[in-house]
C-alpha cells in the first residue's frame, strides 16, 4: 500500500468514526431528551404534590381553631345558661318565700294565732263552728285564736 492509499484509507476510517460518532452523538441527543422528559415530569409530579401537601396542611391548620373555638363557646354559653337559670330560681323562690311570710305576718296581725295546717294537701284553719256564719252566702267563719 502505497502512501496515497493509506491516506485514502484513514481518510475513509476517520469519515466511520465520524459517521459513527454523529450517530452515537444523535442517539445520546435522545436519551438526554427522554431522561430530561422523565426528569421534568417527575419534578412537576413532585411540586404538584407538594403543593398539595401546602395546601392541606394550610386548610387543616386554618380549619383546625374552628372546633376548638365552637367547643368553648358552646361550654360557656352552657354555664351562662346554667348559671342564669339558677339564679332566676332561687330569686323565684325568694320572693315565693318572702310573699308567704307576708301572708303568715299579715294573717297573724289579722287573724290573731290561728292555727294553720294542710287538710288532703290542701291549705286549711281551724275554725269556730259553734258560732254564727257571716256573709251573704254564709261562708265566713269566726277564727278559733289558740
Amino acid at each position: 500500500m502505497n502512501t496515497e492509499e493509506r491516506i485514502f484509507a484513514l481518510m475513509s476510517l476517520a469519515e466511520e468514526y465520524h459517521g459513527t460518532l454523529e450517530l452515537e452523538k444523535n442517539e445520546l441527543k435522545k436519551i438526554h431528551k427522554i431522561h430530561y422528559e422523565h426528569a421534568n415530569k417527575t419534578l412537576e409530579k413532585l411540586t404538584n404534590n407538594n403543593q398539595l401537601i401546602i395546601n392541606k396542611i394550610y386548610e387543616s391548620s386554618r380549619m383546625s381553631w374552628l372546633p376548638i373555638l365552637f367547643t368553648g363557646l358552646i361550654c360557656v354559653s352552657f354555664i351562662l345558661i346554667t348559671g342564669f337559670g339558677i339564679e332566676f330560681y332561687i330569686e323565684s323562690r325568694k320572693n315565693i318565700i318572702q310573699e308567704m311570710n307576708r301572708t303568715v305576718q299579715m294573717l297573724k296581725t289579722k287573724g290573731g294565732e290561728a292555727e294553720l295546717g294542710t287538710c288532703e294537701g290542701k291549705p286549711c284553719i281551724r275554725v269556730m263552728v259553734t258560732l254564727d256564719r257571716y256573709g251573704d252566702s254564709k261562708d265566713f267563719l269566726i277564727i278559733d285564736p289558740k
